[in-house]
């Protein structure tokens, strides 16, 4: 609202309010004046809810777009190729890939190495059913 209207809604309701502190008024036109005052009041206080809800609003669309704007360029940034990311892609993967197999290949060829005997080295291994994958048995005969 603007401001001149708003200073005579606050003039008018100035001088309802002390026309109702008089005490010769008939009881009809305090009802009157008391009713108009609370309309008057109640379209003031409309108006400035309006205009605090039509700022927020305001705001919160500034804020938005400020957002989107950020998160469009932080998009961009990401969709651009860099070797450095590339390099930390891959080494995030290889390196676990390649510690797993180092290990399955300790473990396999501890399980699978026998003496000369016959007989295999690891106390897992010995406990296994079979040798290998393909579960062949050891000969008979030999302990």
């Amino acid at each position: 609202m603007k401001k001149e209207i708003r200073e005579k809604l606050e003039s008018v309701l100035e001088k309802n309010l002390d026309r109702l502190k008089e005490d010769g008024l008939a009881d009809d036109i305090r009802k009157d004046l008391s009713t108009e005052t609370k309309d008057l009041l109640a379209v003031l206080n409309s108006n400035e809810e309006m205009a605090m809800k039509a700022e927020a609003d305001r705001t919160r669309c500034e804020l938005e777009r400020e957002k989107t704007q950020t998160m469009a360029a932080a998009e961009v940034k990401k969709s651009q190729f860099s070797w450095l990311r590339f390099g930390t892609e891959l080494a995030g993967c290889l390196i676990p890939m390649l510690v797993g197999a180092k290990i399955y290949k300790d473990r396999q060829t501890d399980l699978l190495k026998f003496e000369e005997n016959g007989h295999l080295t690891t106390t897992a291994s010995r406990q296994l059913p079979g040798i290998g994958l393909f579960g062949e048995k050891l000969p008979k005969g030999r302990k």
